[in-house]
């Protein structure tokens, strides 16, 4: 289960000060209570005082003087439980016995004007024998809803200030934890980044502190890598290059060979004294044509070793294809390997960049003619085609076949991935770059073993709109 570093260190955080809020507003509360039941009880207390303190008899029309002053209605009653006064006459109806057994701070509801009132109970004992009276029992009534009201407003305002300080807490632990994992989150997007292949760098925090350098470190492990990564696309290119120029030099070397013997005969002749001026025409025409054929093999030699450019523009796949099939052809021819070409006929109309698609599929030939010549070394016989399916509307196919022993079971499980390979003199980087050659075209590349046959699919967009004859660069 995935833990973010954000409630890691917001939850711990909250709670810890959520509890101690939580218990200082809950005592604060309490404590206000208790503050409101003591002043009753002063007040009582005062009462009891100033009661036990007269000499003139408590009779009613104190009570009710005692009741204008403190708001709480008053019962006088014997010890034997005898009422003799009350600030209201409903109140000597009351059975005082019942009410010594209520105990203090009790609810008991009495008729006050013709009204079930309900009233809180606090009982005392008023001596005043100092004075010539006997010792009685004085009850006190507050009303329930005042003594309630008067409660929630001693406890309310803790309360409050604890609410708030509890949200206040939880806004500053939520913007200390994001001012923290936020940049973290970056960083982690830019290291996913990274591992996907992209290598742009991540604009630093304006705060100079570890993630700071953390996002530093990891951009300059980013731009060793993109320059790591351009070091070995350079070597893969310049590896191709080695790999073709074996089966190009030949094709080079039997050209000057022609051009050679026209230019022998032409010297011949002129020598000799012959004046043969179309035996002398062809020989510098066959000349031509040899030195031609070895200046297209040198230039696309020199196409196929340029960096990629990937400026897209409106190419023709299947004349861009057609382009590279001399350049493989040559290596296909010295290992024995069969060549099989199936293209269609018609312009098959793209956009994209006919040096880094062309590097792409010569990667790919390259793998199916080193797998066939293997299998060709074993069984005698080994054989490569290259189809382009282009009967979907949006869209066209490469298809690459071998028939050679198949994908290892380690390079299967890596296929694609920057730096695998099972090859003594391979980098592992082709089939990768080939990935994102066909990603940077909108398209994709997979593979698939179907009856001893190796088949690699390059996906690839048509161009959907209508592009006049002659505009498709490449096309012939």
């Amino acid at each position: 289960m995935r833990w973010p570093l954000r409630r890691q260190i917001l939850l711990p955080m909250v709670s810890v000060v959520l509890a101690a809020v939580l218990v200082v507003s809950v005592m604060n509360a309490y404590l206000a209570s208790r503050q409101v039941i003591a002043e009753v009880d002063e007040q009582q207390a005062d009462v009891v005082r100033t009661l036990a303190a007269t000499n003139f008899p408590l009779e009613s029309s104190v009570l009710k003087q005692a009741r204008g002053l403190t708001g709480a209605e008053y019962l006088i009653a014997t010890l034997d439980g005898a009422a003799t006064a009350a600030s209201s006459d409903e109140l000597l109806q009351l059975d005082t016995a019942t009410l010594q057994s209520h105990g203090r701070g009790a609810s008991i509801v009495a008729k006050l004007a013709g009204d079930d009132v309900e009233l809180i109970h606090f009982p005392a004992i008023l001596d005043r024998r100092a004075v010539g009276g006997s010792q009685l029992q004085l009850h006190a009534f507050y009303p329930a809803k005042a003594w309630r009201a008067a409660r929630f407003q001693a406890i309310w305002p803790p309360l409050a200030i604890g609410a708030v300080a509890i949200a206040l807490t939880i806004a500053a632990a939520y913007v200390v934890a994001l001012r923290v994992t936020g940049p973290i989150d970056q960083l982690q997007k830019q290291v996913t980044q990274i591992a996907a292949g992209d290598y742009r760098q991540m604009p630093e925090t304006s705060i100079d502190d570890e993630v700071h350098r953390l996002g530093q470190a990891i951009n300059q492990m980013a731009q060793r890598l993109a320059d790591y990564e351009e070091e070995i696309r350079r070597s893969e290119r310049l590896r191709t290059l080695g790999q073709l120029g074996g089966g190009i030099a030949h094709q080079v070397r039997n050209a000057a060979t022609g051009c050679r013997l026209a230019l022998d005969l032409l010297e011949r002749d002129l020598e000799s004294g012959r004046a043969d001026i179309d035996a002398n025409h062809e020989s510098l025409e066959v000349a031509t044509q040899q030195l031609s054929l070895i200046e297209s093999y040198v230039q696309r030699l020199l196409t196929l070793g340029r960096k990629e450019t990937r400026e897209l523009q409106p190419i023709d796949l299947r004349q861009t294809l057609l382009d590279l099939i001399p350049l493989v052809t040559p290596t296909a021819s010295h290992l024995g390997i069969e060549l099989a070409t199936s293209l269609g006929d018609l312009p098959v109309p793209m956009r994209g960049d006919a040096p880094s698609l062309q590097q792409m599929v010569i990667n790919l030939l390259m793998n199916a003619i080193e797998a066939a010549a293997d299998r060709r070394n074993l069984s005698g016989t080994g054989a490569v085609e290259i189809r382009l399916h282009s009967e979907r509307p949006t869209s066209c196919e490469i298809e690459i076949i071998d028939n050679g022993s198949g994908v290892s079971e380690f390079a299967a499980a890596k296929m694609f991935e920057p730096f695998a390979t099972d090859k003594p003199q391979g980098t592992g980087l082709g089939l990768c770059v080939a990935k994102q050659t066909a990603a940077a075209h909108g398209g994709e590349i997979r593979w698939s073993r179907e009856q001893h046959q190796t088949h690699f699919f390059v996906t690839l967009p048509l161009l959907v709109s209508d592009v006049p004859h002659g505009e498709v660069a490449g096309s012939r």
